[in-house]
């Protein structure tokens, strides 16, 4: 009679398939950046430079900041840069990409970054960051806003040359610092990079900018959030903390503003709206509804305001007479 079992070197190899292929599908959606958005830290940032507190991330010895919630003037939301929220979680990166000083030509900062394994020459990678313009705080360093952001792929762990080369950035000068902008591109490895670097890898000839602060002198942008991946979703889709459909849903203008802002609702009910200025002195509240939806200002001294609806979501409003 024929024997029907399978034989030990069979079930050991079907064993080995199966351990392959779960292991494949697990690294196909994986982001391959280590402490992507810069949470995972040492000690709490409180002082310049501290990027190195963040596992995983370093920098120059004359610059590169992380700003954590644990800290007090580095502190997430707010700093001495800006009043931000993370886009993910409780922590990110700031840098000067730009400086409009003649006697600084082509002065960079660059964060320098991990991989959790090394890129795989001929594959495709997609990769995605982060960005957001620090234009309002007390220091008011910032001068403009700039293009050229990206990020370089490397087998020296702090690879900062300026040779007008990126593997993925932008063109478009970003100016949104309200928003977090996603800068995004794909290429294909043609070597076994084991590292990144983030920050501006263009001289001077070739970068853009638009001036916002006649008084300032530098272009500074937080950064969140750095995927890279085989798989496009992985990178591609993350939502951003002003995704939030739990949020209430509404548009206000005008802002810049000069007397009063007006709140479009999209929703009936009742909505808190509370306004403070920077130091986070509250200087307006007021129950607003869909018919009942504006806030004089005319009390208020010109600058930067943050508006907060139902204790969920904020927006900055900017008085200027």
């Amino acid at each position: 009679m024929k024997n029907l079992s399978h034989p030990p070197m069979l079930w050991r190899r079907m064993g080995l398939l199966i351990s392959t292929l779960l292991l494949s599908s697990i690294c196909l959606g994986q982001n391959l950046v280590f402490n992507p958005s810069f949470e995972d830290y040492n000690n709490c940032p409180d002082q310049w430079g501290d990027i190195i507190e963040s596992n995983g991330w370093n920098g120059p010895l004359e610059g590169v900041e992380l700003f954590h919630s644990c800290s007090q003037d580095f502190n997430v939301p707010s700093n001495w840069l800006d009043f931000q929220y993370a886009y993910d979680g409780l922590a990110y990166a700031g840098l000067v990409v730009y400086e409009n000083q003649i006697d600084s030509l082509d002065y960079r900062e660059f964060i320098f970054g991990n991989l959790t394994q090394s890129l795989t020459i001929g594959t495709k990678y997609y990769v995605s960051f982060q960005v957001n313009l620090a234009i309002s705080g007390p220091a008011n360093y910032n001068c403009c806003a700039s293009n050229k952001i990206g990020i370089r792929f490397s087998n020296n762990p702090t690879s900062k040359q300026i040779n007008n080369i990126s593997h993925v950035y932008t063109d478009v000068v970003i100016m949104d610092s309200i928003n977090w902008v996603s800068i995004r591109g794909s290429f294909i490895a043609d070597s076994a990079y084991s590292y990144l670097s983030i920050g501006n890898f263009w001289e001077d000839s070739f970068v853009s900018s638009d001036t916002i602060n006649n008084q300032g002198y530098l272009s500074y942008y937080f950064v969140d959030n750095v995927c890279v991946s085989t798989d496009s979703t992985t990178c591609f889709s993350t939502l951003g903390i002003n995704e939030n459909s739990n949020s209430p849903d509404f548009e206000m203008f005008p802002n810049p503003t000069s007397n009063f802002v007006e709140f479009k609702f999209h929703d009936f009910g009742e909505y808190f709206v509370k306004i403070s200025d920077f130091t986070g002195k509250i200087v307006e509240e007021k129950v607003l509804t869909k018919e009942l939806n504006t806030i004089n200002l005319e009390h208020l001294l010109n600058g930067l305001y943050i508006v907060v609806v139902n204790y969920q979501v904020f927006k900055r409003l900017i008085i200027n007479r």
